[in-house]
């Protein structure tokens, strides 16, 4: 057994409120990582979120690839997002735990567009370090993930203020007009999660062992999107079958 975290890009969508029911259920910790624009919309779900005990996280206002923003535009992203979960905690009356950050697309902004294995070129470094900056100055920072043994998150990403992760379930697939590595429908995304060797959409991946290969603990990507949301009672099953033990984030 090796432990989990699992962490939901894009919330909320209309149908948050079930999957935190869901998830309640199964008795599965998570972060929502959330999009500006859309608690606007949505601030009910939220809320429940908050007070059902789950860490909401900052994914931007209006989810761009950070890399075709300039600074100014990648602060504003950041900021105007960080005071809406402000207000949304005091609504609550629920304190703001601590501040987390996931970058849309996993594009930190450093030109590389989400491709995290690839070379990175010295004018994305200069750009990286000053959004990264930008970051702590908020108070944005992530765990230690000392479990987390794969060495590109212990080199590299776990040194950031953002978060990343190390598995992605690509759910969100099914939804695209073109489907990515095929994953058009639940049993192609189930037959990736009982794949020894999943391919990774941010590159060749250094380690020989990965997923359920690997002694490592996993940060696990999701998605609440509305066009996926009926395939979420079968991921979480499916999940909940694998040696892994899902954890809450210690800070």
């Amino acid at each position: 057994m090796k432990n989990a975290y699992l962490t939901i890009d894009d919330s909320p969508s209309e149908r948050m409120g079930d999957l935190i029911d869901l998830l309640q259920e199964c008795g599965m910790p998570a972060v929502f990582f959330c999009i500006g624009q859309n608690l606007e919309r949505y601030p009910q779900f939220a809320i429940k979120a908050i007070r059902a005990g789950f860490l909401l996280g900052n994914h931007s206002w209006s989810h761009p690839h950070f890399s075709k923003l300039s600074i100014e535009q990648a602060f504003i992203e950041i900021q105007k997002t960080d005071a809406l979960l402000d207000a949304l905690y005091q609504e609550a009356n629920i304190v703001r735990p601590t501040k987390c950050f996931r970058f849309p697309y996993g594009d930190k902004g450093d030109g590389r567009k989400g491709y995290i294995f690839k070379r990175l070129k010295r004018k994305g470094v200069l750009r990286s370090q000053i959004i990264q900056t930008l970051l702590r100055g908020l108070g944005y920072t992530q765990p230690a993930w000392e479990g987390v043994s794969y060495s590109y998150y212990q080199n590299t990403l776990g040194k950031d203020a953002d978060w990343h992760w190390t598995y992605d379930i690509m759910e969100w697939s099914v939804a695209q007009r073109r489907p990515n590595l095929g994953i058009r429908g639940l049993p192609q995304v189930l037959e990736r999660l009982n794949s020894t060797a999943p391919p990774d959409l941010r590159g060749t991946i250094e380690e020989t062992n990965i997923w359920m290969n690997s002694p490592s603990d996993e940060i696990i990507l999701l998605h609440d999107h509305k066009e996926t949301a009926h395939l979420m009672p079968a991921i979480l099953n499916a999940l909940r079958t694998k040696d892994l033990v899902f954890r809450k984030f210690e800070f």
